[in-house]
């Protein structure tokens, strides 16, 4: 039974590695398994695979931690079919020949409620999109005389807040 690590969600999500040898996962160039994800070490776990069927994994001392199946791992863990591995905010889910065969891709969507459209933003420079002119002039101004009226006004309530504060602690004493 041949294994196979398959990011399911996080950067790089459908990317897929052979566990048929010790694996370093992480950040560095160097790593076996190279993640970009900002949370995950540079080597961040060892998966390798097991006499016994599925594979163990152990945290190299990560600075997020690994996860099996939502529990850390403090020590290593044995990992079958279907288990799930979350290294930074990347997981990872170990499947069989069968499974990929069956269902290539264990790639989950992005939730509606957190998917984004993506957009482009304007150019910047001469192509720029000139400001609007406002609607109705008369009520800016309006608006901006009020503001500065509002500004010079703040400093004198305070002033009377404080003159209030002294009044009542004199008052009281």
């Amino acid at each position: 039974m041949d294994l196979h690590l398959q990011i399911v969600e996080g950067p790089g999500a459908g990317a897929t590695v052979a566990v048929d040898r010790p694996l370093v996962i992480g950040r560095s160039d160097d790593a076996d398994l190279c993640l970009g994800d900002a949370r995950v070490s540079r080597h961040h776990a060892r998966v390798a695979p097991s006499s016994a069927g599925g594979a163990t994994v152990e945290d190299l001392g990560s600075s997020n931690g690994t996860f099996v199946n939502h529990q850390p791992a403090h020590a290593p863990v044995r990992l079958d079919p279907g288990d799930e591995l979350l290294i930074g905010v990347t997981v990872l889910q170990l499947r069989t020949d069968a499974e990929l065969a069956a269902r290539p891709s264990g790639v989950r969507p992005v939730p509606a409620a957190l998917a984004t459209q993506e957009h482009r933003a304007a150019a910047s420079g001469p192509q720029a999109i000139p400001p609007a002119e406002p609607i109705h002039p008369e009520l800016e101004r309006l608006r901006d005389e009020r503001v500065r009226f509002q500004a010079r006004a703040a400093p004198l309530a305070i002033f009377a807040l404080a003159v209030l504060v002294v009044v009542v602690y004199l008052a009281t004493r």
